[in-house]
């Protein structure tokens, strides 16, 4: 993965208010740039009286005399087509942000925050197969691709290693082009904007804040549906307060409640719409699937209530009641 960051930040000072500014735009990429998948050329070696056993976290497998360490196929294949691929994937976002907190003589409230932000991101998820020239052999000697053993498993096992960069070498000199899966093709665009105030109190023996945030979101799913690119579209807006306060129970005792709403985005994963029929070339009954992401999943929504005592004399915290 490869990122770069572009910030800048920005305070002014005034008379009894302070501004604070902040603007940038971050970038990254990563996924595979090249993928392959090779296999026992034999088409798998069968160990007659093997068992193996998973269970509680370890490994135990018992060929039945079957020499692993030593064992080589005499030849490896790789797979082709879909198993043959580089899947790219990009995340970017700009944002900007201005904070202003400026001092009031209202009773109990000597400070007021407000603020707003904005953030527009991107991101993308792509899957391209190769294509490899007419007439490639799939299957490659293992002459001269040994370079030892090496260690596999949780229990001490090892296997003969084959040369990785070699096997690459190989698979990528049969490459003549690519073509995209547009099945695959995954894009979300995000506009996230919020605008905040919070109240800062004190008094004889207590503090603390209250406020309000509130939070809107417009997203796009693009995608492809046989060929045809398409988009699906979806928007919320939430409203998030929030109230905390310190009370000084006594010197060294400090009661501490506060309430919440508060929310988590979906995860973009989940958000691509990326249509995928599934059993739809077999005869097999029940086992037609049209798999499909959401762009309009719901927020993740919480109100917490906390309410604890600390003692600034004693080392634990003692949580009284707290729900969510």
């Amino acid at each position: 993965m490869n990122s770069s960051v572009y910030d800048m930040t920005a305070t002014y000072s005034g008379d009894g208010y302070v501004l604070e500014v902040q603007g940038g735009h971050t970038t990254s990429t990563g996924g595979t740039d090249f993928e392959m998948v090779v296999d026992d050329g034999t088409g798998g070696t069968p160990i007659p009286g093997g068992t193996y056993d998973f269970t509680n976290g370890e490994q135990t497998w018992d060929t039945n005399g079957f020499d692993i360490s030593s064992y080589d196929p005499g030849s490896l294949t790789m797979g082709t087509g879909p198993n043959f691929n580089r899947t790219p994937k990009t995340d970017k976002e700009t944002y900007a942000q201005a904070d202003l907190t400026f001092d009031v003589d209202w009773g109990l409230v000597n400070s007021v925050k407000t603020g707003f932000k904005y953030a527009d991101h991107n991101s993308t998820s792509r899957r391209f197969e190769y294509i490899q020239a007419a007439g490639f052999n799939p299957t490659i000697s293992t002459s001269g691709l040994i370079l030892g053993t090496m260690d596999i498993g949780a229990g001490d096992y090892q296997m003969l290693e084959v040369d990785a960069d070699a096997l690459k070498d190989w698979a990528k000199a049969s490459i003549i082009g690519e073509n995209e899966d547009l099945g695959a093709y995954s894009e979300i665009d995000e506009i996230n904007i919020s605008a905040y105030a919070m109240a800062e109190f004190e008094g004889d023996g207590f503090r603390g804040n209250f406020g309000v945030r509130y939070a809107h979101t417009d997203a796009t799913s693009t995608y492809y549906l046989n060929g045809v690119k398409s988009e699906a579209d979806a928007s919320y807006s939430e409203i998030l307060p929030s109230f905390n306060v310190a009370i000084d129970l006594a010197d060294d005792v400090i009661l501490r409640g506060s309430a919440a709403r508060t929310m988590a985005r979906p995860q973009y994963v989940d958000m691509y719409v990326n249509p995928n029929v599934t059993g739809s070339n077999d005869d097999l009954p029940n086992n037609q699937f049209w798999i499909v992401g959401n762009v309009g999943l719901k927020r993740l929504l919480r109100t917490s209530l906390t309410l604890a005592l600390n003692g600034t004399s004693q080392k634990a915290r003692s949580s009284l009641w707290a729900c969510s």
